[in-house]
């Protein structure tokens, strides 16, 4: 008769079992968001030292510049092409020589003449 007044050992069992579960619930929750949270701050953190410090390297992967490759640097069939071209010399063009002194010639010239101290030749 004192199973019926007292409730039993596994009722209360139950009950602490299903309690735990809902906290389970409660803090898996908490730390999807929490996981959320350093995976945005992380990715600040990058974008911001990329800013702040640049780039180490000129090019960079696909994924992150977000442009197409060209294919320029995958092909050196093309620059064996243009290496068996004639080579071209191109005549360079004439120099003016004295032209400085011709600019400056009609400016009026003035002699000044400076002299030491006895003092500051000592």
């Amino acid at each position: 008769m004192t199973t019926k007044t007292k409730p039993s050992t596994t009722d209360s069992l139950i009950q602490m079992l299903q309690e735990q579960i809902q906290t389970n619930q409660k803090q898996s929750l908490i730390i999807d968001g929490l996981t959320q949270e350093i995976k945005l701050l992380r990715e600040q953190i990058a974008y911001l030292t990329n800013k702040m410090y640049g780039r180490s390297k000129e090019s960079l992967p696909e994924q992150v510049s977000g442009q197409l490759s060209l294919g320029l640097f995958e092909e050196p069939e093309i620059f064996e092409e243009l290496e068996t071209e004639e080579t071209l010399t191109v005549r360079s063009h004439p120099r003016k020589k004295g032209t400085k002194a011709n600019k400056i010639a009609h400016f009026p010239t003035k002699e000044v003449h400076h002299e030491l101290s006895k003092e500051a030749l000592d």
